[in-house]
């Protein structure tokens, strides 16, 4: 083997041997990039800076239906009725995103169906737009003092834009029954300035 050789084969064992070294003292090191320990570092997104997040929250209630089912007559029994909440307004000079929707919904258990949504761009002759939330039913409950009641619930992400000066109200449907029935619904979002 020739000197040349001799030494390059000592310079690459020796680089070998410092770089394993490096590694294992890097793993207790504070300053190591990838301790797994280490807190996570804040960090500002600047294209986030103007977006103020929101959220809102409403309940439809639906009374029970008087009198009782067997003395109603044939023709109301089946009868939809439909409800609103209040609207909410969106501020001028901004825009609302909702970027998600969470819902709960009980009703009676035998045949009824309910239906919600979200109703917006409405306003000066314009027609709205009624978005659905799936509702997807998770079974039939007895309830302490209340009875049997399906439940039916949602979870869902979405991109719905809402100009400033418009409003935007959840509506619900429910087919005919002889007894309570709610909706509770939570949206969120953000608000951040037209351009």
């Amino acid at each position: 083997m020739t000197r040349t050789s001799i030494a390059i084969s000592t310079l690459v064992l020796c680089a070998a041997a410092v770089i394993g070294r490096v590694d294992l003292a890097a793993q207790n090191n504070v300053a190591a990039a990838l301790n797994a320990y280490r807190p996570p570092t804040p960090v500002v997104d600047v294209n986030e800076a103007a977006k103020q997040p929101v959220a809102y929250w409403t309940k439809i209630h639906f009374e029970a239906k008087e009198p009782p089912r067997e003395e109603q007559p044939k023709e109301e029994l089946g009868r939809a009725v439909y409800k609103e909440s209040e609207d909410f307004l969106v501020p001028e000079g901004q825009i609302l995103v909702l970027e998600y929707a969470n819902a709960v919904a009980c009703y009676g258990p035998d045949g009824e169906h309910m239906s919600i949504g979200i109703k917006t761009g409405y306003g000066e002759g314009k027609n709205p737009a009624n978005l659905k939330i799936v509702l997807t039913e998770q079974g039939i409950f007895d309830e302490p003092e209340e009875g049997l009641y399906m439940h039916a619930g949602s979870s869902q992400q979405m991109k719905i834009y809402i100009r400033g000066g418009e409003a935007f109200r959840v509506t619900a449907w429910r087919s005919g029954a002889a007894t309570d029935a709610d909706a509770e619904f939570w949206l969120t979002g953000y608000l951040a300035p037209m351009r």
